[in-house]
């Protein structure tokens, strides 16, 4: 419980003396149908949502522990969390509904410009803002592929929903660099060598 709390899974009230509390109508729904109240989607792709980011979530902050840059985002980690659950859905969505997918995949490439602009207005180095971007795919795309059952899902072929992962990404990287061009210039008034400049100010890192 303390886990799904954490995760967001279940919102959870404190009594005066600290103690959880919880909605027992919330808690009847997600057991019986594996969704979030009020999550929107199919409940088998929920269940996944769930699978996959518990599956993902320890191995990205074992990941990101020796990363030199992190520090520099520390006071954004409980945004950057919520925004990272979001991009988890909308990853799921284009691998695995494709009639839905692509306004999935133009929402996430919006945030991933903003993403890139910060990176460039925080100082980072182009090498450090691709270094962190591969930590999420990797960890992400690894943590999909050791979720799904082994006849795929839905009556979709396994190996084809993680290529639609990986295209996803694919696309993600592009929109972030963009992002960072853009930033880089408002820092320094020039774009960053070899970066294109189209993108957004704001946001946060994963």
């Amino acid at each position: 419980m303390r886990r799904w709390t954490r995760l967001g899974y279940l919102q959870a009230f404190r009594t005066p003396g600290g103690h959880r509390r919880y909605l027992r109508s919330a808690l009847e729904e997600f057991m019986a149908t594996g969704r979030l109240p009020g999550a929107s989607g199919p409940p088998a792709l929920q269940r996944l949502r769930q699978v996959t980011l518990l599956a993902a979530r320890p191995a990205l902050q074992a990941r990101l522990a020796a990363e030199p840059w992190r520090p520099r985002y520390h006071a954004r980690e409980q945004a950057l969390r919520t925004s990272g659950r979001q991009l988890l859905g909308w990853l799921l969505r284009y691998a695995f509904d494709p009639a839905r997918g692509e306004g999935c995949l133009k929402l996430a490439c919006q945030r991933l410009q903003r993403y890139g602009a910060e990176a460039a207005q925080l100082g980072l180095s182009a090498a450090d803002t691709a270094r962190a971007f591969v930590v999420f795919r990797r960890t992400l795309v690894d943590a999909v592929a050791r979720s799904l059952p082994s006849g795929g899902h839905g009556g979709q072929d396994r190996w084809e929903m993680v290529r639609r992962a990986e295209q996803f990404f694919d696309e993600l990287l592009v929109a972030m660099l963009q992002g960072y061009g853009q930033g880089y210039g408002t820092v320094s008034g020039a774009a960053a060598p070899g970066l294109a400049t189209a993108g957004a100010s704001g946001g946060g890192w994963l």
